[in-house]
């Protein structure tokens, strides 16, 4: 047999062998993809299985809209003890706007697989009215829902006070309208939040026919001396600091405002106070011509986080 005849034999032996191999080879990838496919779709069946009842296409709709439903309406008050930041007897209402959450079990509803709990909001409005709609039973028998609040903080000098609706349970049925008014109590005090307030008022005094503003300067000796600043010292007692130290006592220029009819004098000053206010008293002197005007003991409240317009302060002449 020639040399040619045996090269080309060993050929066709070499590519018998490895025809097989390649096969199997392809084989094996194809059902590693086929497995690799039918597990991805056997855990996706998994998981939807376990969706909560009511799931379409992964979204989930609540089975407690199905179910008929109670209303609970009331009034939500407040402690008659509360005082506002002014120190004047707050509403015996709950202040509007302020958050009711209602919740009641899902397995008291007799739903199955379901979250834990069913969880809804009410918002107290004027005169602390509130109403909500909550689902129940299908067969008559009664659910409890338990009622709370978000705290509610009243700031008053340097403590503030925390108020609360405790948890009640109260019982519903369905297609029942009931009355159930609620009580925000006292739960503790903190310490003022303090914030960086203004304070403004205007200064007058009279000409014996009319008032107008306090001048923003004066001169003193009159006619002959030099011109001066008006000048407000304004005085914080010291106990109302905490711990407590000595007076705080500082002086402020009174400001202007211009414009083409008239001059406008006015005091201003910022600083850090408690939301619930800082009392402080006021005091200042100018003069024109042969005449005298001071401003003894005035005292105001600024409030921290606010602008605070104070009611006109008169110079009384000496």
């Amino acid at each position: 047999m020639s040399a040619k005849v045996v090269k080309n034999l060993d050929c066709i032996k070499k590519k018998t062998i490895f025809a097989p191999d390649f096969k199997e080879e392809q084989m094996k990838k194809i059902l590693f993809f086929a497995t690799f496919v039918a597990f991805a779709f056997y855990f996706s069946s998994c998981d939807a299985g376990y969706e909560p009842e009511g799931t379409t296409r992964g979204e989930w709709t609540d089975p407690a809209a199905r179910l008929p439903k109670a209303t609970i309406t009331g009034v939500a008050y407040l402690s008659a003890n509360t005082l506002t930041p002014d120190g004047y007897k707050l509403s015996t209402y709950a202040r509007e706007g302020q958050i009711l959450h209602f919740s009641i079990t899902y397995a008291s509803l007799g739903l199955v697989g379901s979250k834990i709990n069913y969880d809804t909001t009410a918002i107290v409005g004027v005169n602390g009215i509130y109403e909500v709609n909550l689902p129940t039973r299908t067969d008559g028998e009664p659910v409890n829902v338990s009622i709370s609040s978000d705290i509610d903080t009243f700031d008053s000098g340097l403590r503030a006070n925390l108020y609360a609706v405790k948890p009640v349970i109260y019982a519903i049925k369905s297609d029942t309208v009931y009355r159930k008014d609620l009580s925000y109590s006292l739960t503790g005090t903190v310490p003022s939040a303090w914030e960086v307030g203004t304070y403004r008022v205007s200064l007058k005094y009279s000409t014996g026919s009319a008032l107008v503003t306090a001048p923003d300067t004066y001169t003193y000796p009159p006619l002959t001396g030099t011109e001066r600043p008006t000048k407000v010292t304004i005085v914080i007692g010291g106990d109302q600091f905490v711990p407590a130290r000595r007076d705080s006592v500082f002086a402020v220029n009174l400001a202007t405002e211009e414009n083409e009819e008239s001059k406008q004098t006015y005091l201003e000053f910022i600083m850090s106070a408690p939301r619930g206010g800082l009392k402080f008293r006021m005091g200042a002197t100018f003069v024109i011509g042969e005449n005298i005007y001071s401003l003894f003991n005035q005292s105001d409240v600024i409030y921290g986080g606010t602008t605070t317009i104070g009611e006109d302060k008169i110079f009384n002449k000496q």
